[in-house]
């Protein structure tokens, strides 16, 4: 069983270390879900800005006139 080991040891390590990367990529605070998550959210707080800046432009001009 131990030669067994030592001589797909090179195998073995690089397939935790891929599947260590893969899951990595996928999950976790800087992810690939993240990043489409966090991507959502900015343009979803860049529409309210856009908003907010137009119902402001329009109450100055409801005082000027």
């Amino acid at each position: 069983m131990l030669g067994k080991l030592k001589k797909n040891y090179f195998l073995l390590i690089s397939t935790f270390l891929i599947l260590y990367f893969f899951f990595n990529l996928l999950d976790g605070e800087r992810g690939l879900f993240s990043y489409f998550k966090k991507k959502e959210i900015l343009v979803n707080l860049k529409l309210k800005k856009l908003i907010y800046l137009i119902k402001s432009k329009s109450l100055n001009l409801k005082t000027l006139y």
